[in-house]
């Protein structure tokens, strides 16, 4: 018996030819052309849900003529916003109103839909099945929905003012003006504004102030009858309005607030009752 021994040699021979700069350039052109991908637009949901909260996404309902986060709630769908200031939703009065989670404002909220600037508004939240007692989250639904602002990023940890004033002088000196600091951090917030017209702007229900008087405020004053016109023709006022707000966040389970609400209202009002009777004879009575 033979053996045999096969040996295989392998020989790997490379050769380098040399390519000029602008060549190289020409292929990479090609080959990033090669690899180019089609535009992607990406658009965010208007609305989106998780359990119970619904979440607008600000971006989608807001334009350059939103001056205030209340123009901006009278466009979503389900929310309505009544002359007072007051908000419901799917027919429902909202019972607590939040910003980034904490309540500063309590029931006097309009000085927040009123005064934060619409651009600076992220997301518009509703808590459906809302329940502000902490001991019962989790196990019991809440009666009625709360509501609560997502600020933009560029909205927190500083501090922002504004200042708008008009004036006029026909027939007589008129004027409409405010001002207004805001701050809002993780654990301190505050909303100080104030406001002043005489050009029919009820400032009461800002403010959560009542808009009629009787004998429990005074001496029960009786005000003519309201005609069926808007305010900037009947309501002749002098009206100045201060809401401060502070609320500091002390631990998880304990803030402090501090709230502070003046208004002086002066309205003027003027009637004239008149009554005819006509008789059987010439003569004619008028009563006034």
């Amino acid at each position: 018996m033979s053996a045999r021994l096969y040996i295989l040699v392998f020989f790997i021979i490379s050769f380098a030819v040399p390519m000029s700069a602008q060549q190289d350039d020409e292929r990479l052109d090609s080959l990033i052309r090669t690899l180019e991908l089609k535009e992607v637009v990406v658009t965010a949901k208007k609305i989106r849900q998780s359990g119970d909260t619904i979440s607008y996404a600000a971006s989608s309902y807001i334009s350059k003529n939103d001056k205030t986060l209340e123009d901006l709630l009278r466009k979503m769908p389900g929310i309505e916003v009544k002359s007072d200031g007051q908000i419901i939703y799917n027919g429902q009065w909202i019972n607590e109103f939040y910003i980034e989670g904490l309540d500063m404002l309590g029931s006097n909220y309009g000085v927040a839909t009123k005064n934060i600037d619409a651009h600076d508004i992220g997301t518009v939240q509703i808590l459906e099945d809302h329940q502000d007692v902490k001991m019962l989250q989790g196990v019991r639904r809440g009666a009625a929905p709360a509501m609560n602002i997502r600020l933009k990023q560029s909205a927190k940890g500083i501090w922002s003012s504004t200042f708008d004033g008009a004036i006029g002088s026909q027939p007589n000196i008129s004027w409409d003006a405010s001002a207004s600091l805001m701050n809002f951090r993780r654990n301190a917030q505050n909303i100080s504004v104030y406001k002043t017209n005489n050009i029919g702007i009820d400032l009461r229900t800002e403010i959560n102030a009542p808009s009629t008087y009787t004998s429990s405020y005074g001496t029960g004053i009786l005000y003519p009858e309201t005609p069926s016109l808007s305010n900037k023709y009947i309501y002749r006022n002098t009206s100045h309005s201060l809401s401060v707000n502070q609320l500091l966040k002390l631990s998880e389970d304990k803030t402090f607030t501090f709230n502070l609400n003046y208004l002086f209202d002066k309205e003027k009002r003027n009637s004239n009752d008149e009554t005819t009777y006509l008789s059987d004879s010439v003569a004619r009575y008028v009563f006034s």
